[in-house]
């Protein structure tokens, strides 16, 4: 540190020494000593992750939680879906008796960190298909409904390849008008119920004759 205060001396601007003196105060928990040189980073254009995440926390322990909030919303603009940075604006509202916004950025942390592996099984459902596979490639086209339960995707895949695995018809016709239902009011909506419309009308002929 008194090597950087020298070098301060000899140039007060330097990027590195100025960053160098913030994040050893930061790194001794010396947040009021640190807080200064983290704005003067920030003055001088350093607009990074790193600074805000430290400037926020010296922030909070200071007491000043409104300008910890803006530090932290700073950080979506850089990185969005920074799941510590979520984590602390909680922290942040939580210290102001901010309650429900406190869950909301709690919730959302979880929300950011969940690791889905939609694509990965829909990729490996294509290969169960190129090789026939039919009952692999369902059921890796069902991992991937489970992942990501908004694929509208996924799930036209899992209804396709139902219709050639089942032989019960009520099933088959179950599947199709709950596909439908589900994304009646997705942009696509048209083009899959007229894809489907002519096989739902042949499952219920079907179920009607066996009836008979």
């Amino acid at each position: 540190m008194r090597f950087v205060d020298y070098g301060l001396t000899q140039d007060s601007t330097s990027l590195e020494l100025i960053n160098l003196k913030a994040l050893g105060h930061y790194n001794y928990q010396e947040y009021e000593k640190a807080l200064p040189y983290f704005e003067k980073l920030i003055n001088l254009n350093q607009h990074k992750v790193y600074i805000y995440e430290r400037l926020g926390r010296c922030y909070n322990f200071m007491w000043e939680y409104e300008k910890a909030k803006r530090c932290y919303k700073k950080i979506f603009a850089l990185e969005p879906g920074n799941a510590e940075a979520y984590f602390n604006l909680g922290v942040t509202h939580q210290k102001l008796k901010e309650l429900d916004s406190a869950l909301i950025n709690y919730n959302e942390a979880i929300t950011v960190q969940k690791v889905k592996f939609d694509k990965e099984y829909s990729a490996i459902a294509a290969v169960y298909r190129e090789k026939n596979d039919v009952k692999n490639a369902l059921e890796n086209y069902k991992k991937a409904v489970a992942e990501d339960p908004e694929s509208i995707f996924s799930h036209n895949q899992v209804v396709l390849l139902s219709d050639v695995y089942y032989k019960d018809p009520a099933l088959k016709l179950k599947l199709y008008e709950g596909f439908l239902e589900k994304f009646k009011d997705h942009q696509l909506f048209e083009l899959y119920k007229e894809m489907y419309s002519k096989r739902i009308s042949d499952l219920k002929a079907e179920i009607h004759l066996s009836k008979e």
